[in-house]
């Protein structure tokens, strides 16, 4: 199954003439405020995947209001943490559990994973919680994860 997924994937990088959607399902996380709700900016964050191959860094001390969070097709759940770079602060972990499901997008765009988010644990150091609004990433370019902190 995976190898055809792959093939179909490398024959989709022949032709993108007709493919104008974005061609990866990456969720994206926005940052709000617990007792607003409103967007918010996280200065000095540093995110990271736990347990991923290679250089995992999303953000190195940088100010983050929405960051891109990248699920793993070759397994179900995926892990991040996020520190805050303070000696007062523990980081904060959110794991994502999720199944990966190959979709035949178009003939000019290919194959891609999407992904069904089942569930979502974290802790609550600066997090308050974590809101998924849509479930099923697709590669539409969309706030998915709202995080909330304290």
């Amino acid at each position: 199954m995976l190898l055809l997924v792959a093939t179909l994937l490398c024959l989709a990088g022949c032709s993108s003439d007709g493919c104008f959607d974005n061609g990866s399902a990456v969720p994206l996380a926005g940052f709000y405020s617990a007792t607003t709700g409103s967007g918010v900016t996280i200065d000095s964050l540093t995110v990271q995947g736990v347990g991923a191959p290679g250089d995992s860094c999303l953000a190195l001390k940088e100010s983050v209001s929405q960051l891109y969070l990248p699920l793993r097709s070759t397994t179900s759940t995926t892990q991040f943490s996020l520190d805050y770079n303070a000696a007062t602060v523990a980081p904060d972990t959110i794991t994502f559990h999720y199944t990966p499901v190959p979709t035949f997008v178009s003939r000019d765009c290919g194959a891609m994973f999407f992904y069904d988010i089942a569930s979502v644990d974290y802790t609550t150091h600066l997090i308050d919680s974590v809101a998924v609004l849509y479930p099923t990433i697709t590669n539409q370019d969309r706030v998915s994860i709202k995080i909330y902190m304290r």
